[in-house]
């Protein structure tokens, strides 16, 4: 398919048939209903629904720098990160790495191989080690702040609210 092919075919999306996933054999999307009331200035309530997904997920924020530093990854890392992200809990921005867990997933053999891998990320800001105060042994951490600019499970804006932007 030549370039402009391509160019048209991006542009004419709507043509494309229905995602075959979406007809498999129990393809479906659990949903949870909560309602929402709110008082009006005038004192009276009113309430609605939304629907709301509750299959666990996160949120990955990508630009242009960080589809750059994605494709840049080791392979190692980018496992690494994929495997971090997964393990994210709602809300939460630190998150506990067992290296002996995550060097046997990997099948990592070497500290030093899985320190590189760790290096590798920090470098490029996916997160940060966290050292206890006073703490001389720098193998024995497990403990990772998430940058949340890259990814997060839950509302960065309840979390964060003090650095909201307009």
């Amino acid at each position: 398919m030549g370039r402009r092919n391509i160019s048209n075919a991006i542009h004419n999306i709507s043509s494309f048939s229905d995602n075959p996933f979406s007809k498999e054999d129990g393809f479906a999307i659990p949903v949870n209903v909560k309602t929402i009331h709110k008082k009006l200035p005038s004192g009276e309530f009113f309430s609605y629904d939304i629907e709301l997904e509750s299959t666990p997920h996160v949120k990955l924020y990508f630009n242009s720098k960080l589809k750059s530093d994605l494709i840049k990854l080791s392979a190692n890392a980018n496992k690494l990160f994929l495997l971090i992200t997964l393990r994210l809990k709602n809300g939460e921005d630190v998150i506990y790495v067992p290296k002996d867990k995550y060097m046997d997933i990997l099948k990592i053999k070497s500290l030093k191989t899985y320190y590189s891998v760790v290096t590798e990320l920090e470098q490029l800001k996916f997160f940060k080690r966290i050292y206890q105060k006073g703490q001389k042994d720098k193998s024995t951490v497990d403990f990772y702040w998430i940058n949340p600019l890259i990814a997060f499970r839950g509302s960065r804006k309840n979390k964060y609210s003090d650095n909201i932007k307009l």
